[in-house]
């Protein structure tokens, strides 16, 4: 497919090439993304390096029969910007899902950085729904890329939208963002708690910069990952094979405050609407239905406005979040103490004051967050 794409785009009119050997990964499916394209390649547009330095490759998609409402958001008058597009025909749809469709767009881009005689191209993979993005982000990667100990893969940060509407939304996606902050770290330190959990570092679809020659050393994306059927989605598959040439809890460094990107929270939205903890949106997508995927509304709520119902409701979610990430049995196993001791470490993160029974937490004490939550534009 891409060898087909790339074909077909050197009939064109070729783009110069960028000087600094960068391309941004866009993958879009043209029946759902709409207008946050536009915006996603408008705060591209607005980066502090020249964009003659980089060049943004989107790729649309739309499964057979479906109704592209995306493309005509495209500014095709972005000097730096190209764009692939494929219908998948109906004997193609039961093989696309993320993996393929990642792989197809990166796959393209090393063919376009060979043709630019490219020697080691640097390539960031990017979400089509950012809501906002620090203005250095590609300045960042391009740098530290080209830094001294010139890393291979690079975690960038990532924040969602949407949770000041509702504080049980908040703390939903505060819990999995700690857990998530925990793993990138976890085996990389030898002096503390973290240490007892040598947990591999996964990557970050929505934020996520890689070599070149890596990508071809592990031969990219696997395109037999489905995020809907995988308990281990594309981006994290090809996380773990890096992890597997180099060491296992090095693989990738962290990005911080110059990668930092806001991404739409609207899955997490609608599976938090579904009953069930942000954490789990990648699990349980494939099994929410259509119609369970149109609950995209949140709705407000202040913990102040029903304390009671805050405390039972952060609890469910807190557990849902902790069976989702370390499993059901965490706190029976045999490692119970030491996972005990995280669990109360993250709620005191939160705010929360938790005791650990059984496989259960049980929150005692909000009084620390409700007093945060009250504390306005505050984050974390």
């Amino acid at each position: 497919m891409a060898v087909k794409l790339f074909n077909e785009y050197c009939c064109t009119k070729k783009r110069s090439k960028p000087k600094n050997e960068v391309y941004v990964l866009i993958s879009a499916a043209s029946h759902e993304e709409g207008e946050n394209i536009g915006r996603t390649l408008k705060l591209l547009e607005e980066q502090n390096i020249n964009q003659d330095e980089y060049l943004i490759v989107v790729f649309c998609n739309k499964p057979f029969n479906a109704i592209d409402i995306t493309t005509s958001y495209i500014d095709q008058k972005i000097c730096n910007l190209i764009n692939i597009g494929h219908s998948w025909s109906k004997e193609e749809l039961p093989m696309v899902n993320m993996g393929r469709v990642k792989k197809v767009n990166a796959d393209f881009a090393m063919l376009l950085a060979a043709s630019h005689n490219a020697l080691d191209p640097i390539f960031i993979s990017l979400d089509a729904d950012i809501i906002n993005c620090s203005k250095s982000l590609v300045e960042t990667y391009t740098r530290m890329f080209r830094s001294n100990d010139q890393p291979f893969s690079i975690l960038g940060k990532v924040d969602w939208d949407k949770y000041e509407i509702n504080d049980l939304f908040r703390v939903g996606i505060r819990i999995f963002q700690y857990i998530d902050a925990f793993d990138r770290h976890a085996g990389s330190t030898s002096n503390n708690l973290l240490a007892k959990f040598p947990r591999v570092i996964e990557s970050n679809g929505c934020n996520f910069a890689f070599k070149g020659s890596v990508y071809c050393k592990v031969n990219g994306f696997d395109p037999k990952q489905d995020l809907q059927n995988c308990i281990v989605g594309c981006e994290a598959d090809f996380g773990y094979r890096l992890q597997d040439i180099y060491h296992p809890y090095q693989a990738m460094k962290y990005g911080g405050k110059g990668t930092y990107v806001v991404t739409s929270s609207r899955r997490g939205v609608i599976t938090f609407n579904n009953g069930l903890a942000p954490h789990e949106m990648w699990r349980s997508w494939g099994k929410l239905g259509s119609e369970g995927r149109k609950l995209e509304i949140l709705k407000p709520f202040k913990a102040s406005q029903d304390p009671v119902r805050f405390q039972l409701e952060s609890e469910r979610i807190f557990n849902r979040t902790i069976s989702s990430n370390f499993g059901e049995n965490c706190l029976t196993g045999s490692q119970k103490e030491i996972y005990s001791e995280l669990v109360k470490k993250l709620a005191l993160l939160m705010g929360f004051k938790v005791e650990t029974k059984s496989s259960y937490v049980t929150i005692v004490n909000v009084d620390k967050i409700l007093q945060r939550l009250n504390e306005l534009l505050i984050r974390e």
